[in-house]
């Protein structure tokens, strides 16, 4: 059996191990023995350090990323030339927001790996994150280098099904809007359900129309999202699409029932004249602490209450009064910091 060994030190007068097994000619068993805890098979070593990566990846997808890298240290000091290990680990590091020390996890997997298209994708992704948090200079080189590492990816076939919405975020970030919007294209026609690229998409496209269509899409697969039923609720009231983008409020106030929502269906219901609804939104949006007496003393002189009306305007001059007071204490106190 062949044999790898950990050996901080022979010890003394040990004789070192031989690829035929232990070789402990004139010494004692003690010896041996010493020098036997040493000694692991190296089928046994890869096995072992197969457990520890399996458990660094389980433990990641479970959002523990430090313990990961705990577990991956551990794989790799066994087999160091293991990709996938400093693979994980580079994705564990950049969850972390630990770009360099990430990138050059993938460096490695890359030099043990070249023809890996994930290990190309995951340093892209890696690069693109880090050149958000850099100046301009240093960004653009940055989102070239990722540039390289996305179509790299692609060449050596990656099976990440969403490289092309993130290359065309990298694309979008230099300034290639037509390049990123044909990346979009092409990962809508591989992933129809990716609700993420109609919402890209949607700030791309040239008509008012295209814009509503990604975004009721990107709504339809993504109900809940409080972010996409937002922008098409605004790319509606754009297009004249009043009616439906109350209808789009009324998925917003049933999910957040918060003053601004409140507020903006309450400014559609007046647009569309439905007064008694509007002022039931205004009045909500009030008491959730909102800023609309003026709205509310609007919507009030239409339905004919003219004190209400007067009174809101009242209102509506102290909430702003109030508001600017608070700021004037905020600069007080901040004086007190001063020499």
């Amino acid at each position: 059996m062949d044999w790898a060994y950990a050996q901080p030190a022979l010890l003394s007068g040990a004789t070192p191990l031989s690829s035929s097994g232990l070789s402990c000619t004139a010494h004692s068993s003690s010896d041996y023995l010493k020098l036997r805890r040493f000694a692991v098979p190296v089928q046994a070593s890869k096995e072992l350090a197969l457990k520890y990566r399996q458990k660094g990846e389980r433990v990641y997808f479970q959002n523990s990323a430090l313990a990961a890298i705990k577990w991956l240290d551990k794989a790799i000091a066994l087999e160091p030339f293991d990709a996938e290990s400093h693979l994980l680990k580079g994705a564990a590091l950049v969850s972390m927001y630990k770009f360099d020390e990430g990138i050059a996890s993938f460096n490695r997997s890359i030099e043990i790996s070249p023809q890996s298209g994930k290990a190309y994708c995951n340093r892209a992704h890696a690069l693109y994150w880090s050149a958000k948090s850099q100046n301009n200079s240093t960004n653009q080189k940055l989102l070239r280098l990722a540039l390289d590492d996305w179509n790299k990816g692609i060449q050596n076939n990656t099976t990440w099904t969403v490289v092309y919405y993130h290359r065309a975020l990298t694309r979008d970030m230099m300034g290639d809007r037509k390049g990123a919007l044909e990346d979009l294209n092409e990962d809508i026609r591989r992933n129809p359900e990716h609700a993420d690229a109609y919402f890209v998409r949607s700030s791309m496209v040239k008509s008012s129309a295209s814009m509503v269509s990604d975004l009721e899409t990107a709504a339809r697969l993504e109900p809940q999202s409080i972010t996409f039923l937002t922008r098409l609720a605004m790319a509606q009231l754009l297009a004249g699409r009043n009616a439906d983008a109350l209808l789009t409020y009324n998925k917003l106030v049933s999910l957040r029932p918060g003053d601004d929502f409140y507020l903006g269906r309450g400014l559609i219901k007046f647009d569309l004249k439905d007064n008694v609804g509007a002022l039931f939104d205004f009045e909500q949006s009030i008491k959730l602490g909102g800023d609309c007496f003026a709205m509310r003393g609007i919507a009030r002189a239409r339905s004919g209450d003219h004190l209400g009306a007067m009174l809101d305007r009242y209102r509506a001059t102290a909430f702003r009064l109030n508001s600017q007071f608070r700021n004037f204490l905020n600069d007080l106190l901040s004086l007190k910091a001063l020499p």
